[in-house]
């Protein structure tokens, strides 16, 4: 037995030396066992001789017993020398296990907790033994990443970049492969559909459409692409024009509209470019025969001075006698329209402007309001002398008077003379009103002899070179 102790022992120190620390578990395990049954059967020889000594003394038990003796002690035998074998220490438990810092077991490491070094093992082994971890450990990792980046690669789709998508590049069914695509011939351009509409236009307006030598008739068919008929028309003919427009559907409304705006405000806005300017002025109807001016020569001057355009309201819209005002339009360029407006202005205040009636001035005469019927006269006969002796115009002001003062019209040389004379009759009738009072109604209009005549006027009166007086 004790050769198989030693042969053990000889076993494990071999494997441990040669660096085998696998079986030192199971070789340790084994020595202390064979120790545990040595010392069992060694120790198991004292109580069977206690054992016989006891079936002895049984046969004489009437007779006393001998005094017990002390039993010298035994001594054991002296066997031979056995080599102390390494009792492996019991594992503690897994919370407390040290963890073996030369283990090769580097797939499934061991909890963390104190760790040892085995005394049985060089450094330099150490290095080599982390070396190879080490090792194994990157080619590991490189093989997760390359088994990753190719399952990536695997689930990725084909996909083409925005420069491709707008150059108009696809990707082909299965494959995935960017091809041009099939560029299908242009379709030919459909025919443009041509229509034809009728606008009836008024006989006196007519020029109006055509314009100077043809310009404004020309401008509208540019303008909308589209052609202009209008009939020829015998002399004297009154009725309605029939003005055929042929072209696209769009461009025959826009030539429509070009013919009714030119015929209603005598412009359109179509036909001007981009700096027009289309506006109105509030008016009293009691000024639209001086903006018209006669046979419209104070509205032909606007548009020919200030070059601007003015819309009249119609007549059937408005009473000269109401309070309401009334719209005059004003359409051109934008530095016409300002010039037109002020024009309109000064038509209101004095009535006259410089661009519309060369060569006139004016006067304006405070006259109080109790007295403003001494110069207009019995049925206005006071008021017709005063114009027709000194040739001037005198507008006497009313509750829709922009300018409440008695405003005189006319050459210079006039005016002045028609301003004396007019303050003169109101002094008059402040200091001897009884005077100027007439025992019998005068109301001749134009004749200058029904109108009062003192010896004072003589000096204020305009003599005419025919006059007799």
């Amino acid at each position: 037995m004790a050769e198989v102790v030693e042969n053990a022992v000889n076993l494990f120190v071999e494997r441990v030396q040669e660096g085998d620390v696998k079986v030192l578990g199971a070789v340790g395990a084994s020595v202390a066992i064979l120790l545990l049954v040595l010392v069992k059967i060694f120790c198991s020889g004292a109580p069977k001789a206690n054992q016989g000594s006891k079936k002895k003394s049984g046969k004489a038990r009437s007779e006393p017993p001998p005094p017990k003796k002390k039993a010298a002690p035994v001594k054991p035998e002296k066997s031979a020398p056995v080599k102390p074998v390494p009792t492996p220490e019991p594992e503690p438990e897994e919370q407390q296990q040290p963890v073996d810092v030369d283990s090769d077991d580097d797939e499934n490491p061991k909890a963390a907790g104190p760790t040892k070094k085995n005394p049985l093992r060089s450094d330099e082994e150490r290095e080599k033994e982390k070396a190879r971890k080490a090792a194994k450990k990157a080619r590991k990792e490189h093989a997760d990443k390359a088994e990753k980046a190719a399952g990536k690669k695997k689930d990725k789709k084909p996909a083409l970049s925005k420069a491709d998508e707008d150059a108009g590049w696809v990707l082909e069914d299965g494959t995935g492969k960017k091809k041009a695509p099939v560029i299908a011939a242009p379709a030919a351009p459909a025919a443009p559909v041509e229509t034809k509409i009728t606008v009836m236009v008024e006989s006196k307006k007519i020029g109006v459409v055509i314009g100077p030598k043809g310009t404004t008739l020309q401008l509208i068919q540019n303008k909308t692409a589209t052609k202009i008929d209008i009939p020829q028309r015998a002399e004297g003919t009154t009725a309605p024009a029939k003005v055929t427009v042929t072209g696209e559907p769009e461009g025959c409304q826009d030539a429509k509209k070009c013919i009714e705006d030119m015929c209603s405000k005598g412009y359109s806005a179509m036909l001007m470019g981009d700096d027009f300017l289309e506006t109105s002025v509030d008016v009293h109807p009691m000024y639209i025969s001086h903006l018209i001016g006669s046979k419209g020569a104070v509205i032909r001057a606007i548009r020919d001075v200030a070059g601007a355009t003015l819309t009249m309201p119609d007549r059937n819209t408005y009473n000269p006698q109401t309070t309401k005002r009334v719209k005059v339009g004003v359409a051109g360029p934008k530095a016409s329209v300002s010039i037109a407006k002020d024009i309109i202005a000064a038509i209101q205040r004095v009535f006259h402007h410089d661009s519309t009636h060369p060569g006139v001035t004016h006067v304006e005469v405070e006259v109080p309001w109790e007295y403003l019927n001494i110069i207009i006269g019995r049925g206005g006969s006071e008021i017709r002398h005063i114009q027709a002796n000194f040739k001037v115009e005198v507008y006497v002001p009313n509750e829709h008077s922009v300018n409440q003062k008695i405003v005189v019209v006319g050459p210079k040389l006039f005016v002045g003379s028609a301003e004396k004379y007019i303050k003169k009759l109101v002094q008059n009738a402040i200091e001897a009103p009884q005077a100027m009072q007439q025992t019998e109604p005068v109301d001749k209009f134009g004749d200058e002899s029904a109108a009062v005549h003192e010896e004072w006027m003589d000096e204020y009166l305009y003599r005419r070179p025919d006059a007799g007086w």
